[in-house]
C-alpha cells in the first residue's frame, strides 16, 4: 500500500492505522516522490490525494497506469474535492475510486478488498 498526500501528520495517521490491518504501508509527500516509491515498492493499491506539490494526483494516476515497470495498482483518490465532475475526472484519470476526506479506515479497507 502506498499513501501519496501532502498532509504529512495524515499520511503518518494513515500508515498506522493501515499497518493495523495488516497492510505494508509506504509513504509520499508529492507526486514525484509517490511516483519514485511505487517504481521501487510496487504496491497493489495506492491511495493518493489530488492537491499533490510537484505533479497533482491526477496526472500521477495517468503515470500510474501508463508506467511501463509495473502493473497499475488501485487508485483511490483521497480528497476534499467531491463534486461529479472531480469524480469524473478521477475515472478519467485512472482512478478505481474517489473518496472525500475524511475517510474511515474501514471505508478504505472494503474499497481495498474488494
Amino acid at each position: 500500500m502506498l499513501v501519496i498526500d501532502d498532509n504529512v501528520d495524515l499520511t503518518s495517521a494513515l500508515a498506522i492505522g493501515l499497518e493495523q490491518l495488516g497492510y505494508s504501508v509506504r509513504t509520499a509527500n508529492d507526486g514525484l516522490t509517490g511516483l519514485e516509491a511505487a517504481v521501487e515498492f510496487r504496491p497493489h493499491a495506492a491511495l493518493i490525494d489530488i492537491s499533490l506539490p510537484v505533479i497533482d494526483g491526477w496526472a500521477l494516476a495517468e503515470r500510474f497506469s501508463t508506467h511501463p515497470v509495473f502493473k497499475k495498482p488501485r487508485l483511490i483518490a483521497m480528497t476534499g474535492l467531491g463534486s461529479p465532475l472531480h469524480r469524473t475526472k478521477s475515472a478519467a484519470c485512472g482512478f478505481d475510486h474517489h473518496v472525500v476526506k475524511p475517510v474511515s479506515l474501514a471505508k478504505l479497507d472494503a474499497l481495498l478488498s474488494g
